[in-house]
């Protein structure tokens, strides 16, 4: 998280929150579905850092990131569809 896209990550779940609006939800839900295909893809690559972190346990495992990144892409996609269903 202490990179760019994560700090837009963060940017956006705070005005998804403040905002409860369905744009900011397709936003959360579009990144954190970028976040985690991007930090999964590169999890395996044997230049990569948290992949030789992991080998030397200094670096812990993405399944709470992955959790929470999953979370925000099923609140994302529950409030454009709940705001889909009130206009209905």
């Amino acid at each position: 998280m202490s990179e760019p896209l994560g700090f837009a990550w963060l940017a956006v779940l705070a005005l998804f929150l403040w905002k409860r609006n369905a744009l900011f939800g397709v936003l959360l839900a579009l990144l954190s579905l970028w976040l985690l295909s991007d930090w999964n893809m590169l999890k395996y690559n044997l230049d990569d850092d948290l992949y030789l972190g992991q080998l030397g346990g200094c670096v812990g495992s993405l399944l709470v990131t992955n959790i929470v990144l999953l979370t925000a892409i099923l609140l994302g996609v529950l409030v454009v569809y709940w705001r889909w269903l009130r206009r209905a």
